[in-house]
């Protein structure tokens, strides 16, 4: 039985191109049978799309059309399917003279998963046959249930095929892959694990579909990161890609991520405030890979505060990328700002206010570039400073998609040592420098917070794990600086929510996946 994977990247609610590319496969590879993602030709999430009559019955004319090119061949893709007023997520099985379905019946309601707003669960799986062999068909959450090996250790399954929308988030591939191994201990199939690729939004899918064979052993294994094809004739094993480390997955994601934001939405141009530190460093290397340089604009906006270095730095780092780089100096405009604030301000001390003028008032050119020739901004923010929130509303906040959103602190630290490692791209001064806002005299980022290693722990107890702060305390770290950090992660709700999205990376991101009131005086 020859088995054809289709790890497809769909954009979402084209549904005429995104069936033009798996026909385009179909026609091309000699297979039994084609195997595509769960909602394959909308893509994932849709949303409030799901509601769209028109939209619904466009993916249906296509499933229809789908007939015309199998023949003798079978298609295994996942669809939405509306029936007595029940919205379903759905396994296609189409053939020539049929289309049969498949409804999911585990719908997860949980991190970026809404599915219970919108699906109806579906009653059974069934066992399809197909030349002989019995093939048992799970959709993404169905694969994660705990019964599974009970209800099917007997039924003597030849094919576990499993379609997915499966999110990235570090380390999942081997959540995934232990998992399919220990269904298969109990019904040994051949199981064939066929995932999404592409960003979307918020999420990101990283693909990495495998087949494991009846032994239990990974025969196949496709790329992650991208959309790619692969005829498998046999279920033996065979060298499969090596495994990614922490630094190049969560890199590889946060590219995949700003290239489908930017090819997906037609974005022409891209605008970057480069401060001279390293989240703006990290943020253009990203672009860098993800769409064409001389498209990529870097902005140095400097004020009285910023220093030489960073001024040096950040023109390097744009010489090293290939990009454009403009040298702004806006002291004319913060001072212009000041003195027409000067008599609202009269007798009063000088505080953040001023620091937040110089911040905006460099989103402010950021965004006036953006809008003038036709582009968008790229905000810096990385994910210590937005649970905290070190950042400013319309500052450094602003733009319509954030790379580095859900990477800490410490964990961009490593990734840039990783670039570095492979190509002298980020100045070696922007990594070994202590991170600085530069909006007042001789400011680091530590007058303010405690020392990033420490931050980002408790970050990921509070935010990642759901420690209380009693729990973290206990773990060693000092009651007052937990209650801080706890005090500034909930109290910086409303600018999160006015945040641009940007790819999930950790077990527990921000905006979509954690939903938090604005107005809460409950502080833990």
């Amino acid at each position: 039985m020859k088995v054809c994977l289709i790890q497809s990247n769909p954009v979402m609610g084209d549904i005429k191109n995104n069936f033009n590319w798996i026909k385009k496969q179909i026609i091309s590879n000699d297979a039994d049978i084609f195997i595509a993602p769960e909602l394959a030709l909308i893509g994932y999430p849709p949303d409030d799309l799901l509601y769209d009559k028109e939209f619904i019955k466009k993916q249906e004319r296509a499933f229809n059309e789908f007939q015309l090119h199998l023949k003798n061949k079978l298609l295994i893709i996942g669809g939405v399917l509306v029936k007595k007023n029940k919205i379903f997520n759905s396994a296609f099985i189409i053939s020539q003279n049929n289309i049969k379905h498949q409804h999911k019946q585990c719908l997860p309601n949980y991190g970026v998963f809404d599915e219970k707003r919108y699906f109806s669960p579906g009653d059974h799986q069934k066992i399809v046959t197909y030349k002989n062999k019995k093939i048992l068909i799970l959709i993404c959450e169905d694969f994660w249930d705990k019964d599974l090996e009970k209800k099917y250790q007997d039924k003597q399954i030849d094919f576990c095929v499993v379609i997915n929308a499966s999110p990235f988030e570090i380390d999942k591939l081997n959540l995934r892959i232990n998992r399919a191994k220990k269904i298969n201990r109990k019904i040994k199939s051949n199981l064939i694990y066929l995932n999404m690729v592409g960003g979307q939004d918020d999420v990101v899918f990283d693909g990495g579909s495998f087949t494991l064979n009846k032994n239990n052993n990974i025969c196949t294994q496709l790329d992650h990161f991208k959309c790619q094809t692969k005829l498998v004739k046999e279920f033996s094993p065979e060298k499969v890609p090596q495994s990614l480390s922490i630094e190049e997955s969560v890199l590889n994601a946060c590219i995949l991520g700003t290239k489908d934001y930017i090819k997906k939405n037609k974005i022409k141009n891209i605008f970057i405030g480069l401060s001279g530190g390293i989240d703006s460093a990290l943020v253009a290397y990203i672009a860098s890979k993800a769409i064409n340089k001389e498209n990529i604009n870097c902005i140095m906006m400097r004020s009285k505060y910023t220093s030489k270095i960073s001024i040096d730095d950040a023109k390097k780092l744009a010489k090293n990328l290939g990009v454009n780089f403009i040298d702004k100096n806006l002291s004319s405009l913060i001072n212009q700002i000041n003195l027409n604030l000067k008599d609202d301000f009269k007798n009063l001390k000088q505080d953040i206010t001023e620091e937040n003028i110089q911040a905006r008032s460099r989103g402010l050119i950021l965004m006036a570039l953006a809008n003038k020739k036709n582009g968008v901004v790229l905000s810096t923010s990385n994910k210590s400073e937005s649970a905290v929130g070190y950042s400013t509303l319309y500052g450094d906040m602003v733009g319509a998609y954030a790379p580095i959103k859900d990477i800490p602190k410490t964990l961009i630290y490593k990734i840039s040592k990783f670039i570095n490692a492979n190509e002298k791209i980020i100045p070696e001064r922007i990594i070994t420098r202590a991170p600085s806002a530069e909006l007042k005299p001789n400011q680091t980022d530590q007058d303010s917070l405690p020392d990033y290693e420490e931050l980002d722990k408790i970050i990921e107890f509070f935010i990642d794990e759901g420690q209380s702060v009693d729990e973290i305390i206990s773990m060693g770290f000092k009651a007052q600086t937990v209650k801080k950090i706890v005090k500034l992660i909930l109290r910086s709700e409303f600018k999160r929510r006015q945040s641009p999205p940007g790819p999930k990376i950790t077990s527990k991101a921000f905006g979509r996946e954690r939903r938090f009131p604005i107005t809460n005086n409950f502080l833990g």
